[in-house]
């Protein structure tokens, strides 16, 4: 019994410790959800497609009023090593507090790695601009390093075949998604349901696979402690009179 209930405390600390509060999936539960009409989603070894978005590199700069630049994927993803991640919308819960601003966090350690980062969502590019800015001010950070593009017209995440109906009042628009790319050709691909889960496309976990041997992000602090919280509950679980004694002393 006591075997069954550390396991338990363990399994539960972990997945708490990796979720965003849930916070918009309801949503989903008041109509049915669309499918819509997709190519297959992109995988590994494939290339990246080459459609029009806008580059919003500049628009964490207060009081800069983006212009329209007009950018190819295939020109701003194509060289070298890069990461795109991809996301439901700006400003929604999940997205600032833990996808995009996980990202800019450890920018330095993707640096590191050789691998530049772009954000892409189909929010328009002020919307964009506004978002990065507001990253000072709702999670203390300042975003000089992970490029924003915007995909208003759904060309990018469409030819990607990574859009999902998130449900009454969001509708279809990007999956969340992670894709790591070396010269334009997509070497890993991760996805998340919905718009409340950023697990297996968070910044954490993908540097674990780019740099296992340095896993464990130091945006991950919050894992750790509750790995060892459930490390000292499952300790007393097997000790019971461990607290007795901690309590005599």
């Amino acid at each position: 019994m006591r075997i069954f209930i550390a396991l338990l405390v363990c399994t539960q600390a972990a997945a708490f410790s990796r979720r965003a509060p849930p916070t918009m999936s309801l949503l989903s539960k008041l109509r049915d959800l669309v499918k819509p009409n997709l190519p297959a989603p992109i995988k590994v070894g494939d290339a990246i497609p080459n459609v029009k978005v806008e580059n919003v590199q500049h628009a964490y700069e207060d009081g800069y009023d983006p212009q329209e630049f007009v950018v190819d994927t295939a020109s701003v993803l194509g060289g070298n090593k890069t990461v795109l991640f991809g996301l439901p919308g700006a400003f929604t819960p999940t997205c600032s507090d833990v996808h995009l601003s996980g990202y800019v966090r450890e920018a330095d350690r993707f640096a590191d790695l050789g691998y530049d980062l772009f954000c892409t969502s189909e929010s328009d590019r002020y919307v964009l601009g506004a978002w990065n800015r507001s990253l000072v001010d709702c999670c203390g950070l300042s975003n000089r390093n992970v490029r924003m593009l915007s995909d208003a017209d759904a060309a990018l995440t469409t030819a990607l075949g990574l859009r999902e109906d998130m449900g009454f009042g969001f509708g279809v628009r990007s999956k969340r998604f992670a894709l790591a790319l070396n010269d334009g050709v997509v070497t890993h691909v991760a996805t998340d349901p919905g718009m409340d889960e950023c697990l297996e496309t968070s910044a954490a976990s993908l540097l674990r696979v780019l740099d296992p041997r340095g896993a464990g992000a130091s945006g991950d602090a919050a894992g750790v402690l509750a790995v060892a919280a459930a490390a000292a509950l499952a300790l007393l679980a097997f000790n019971p009179d461990l607290l007795d004694s901690l309590g005599n002393n």
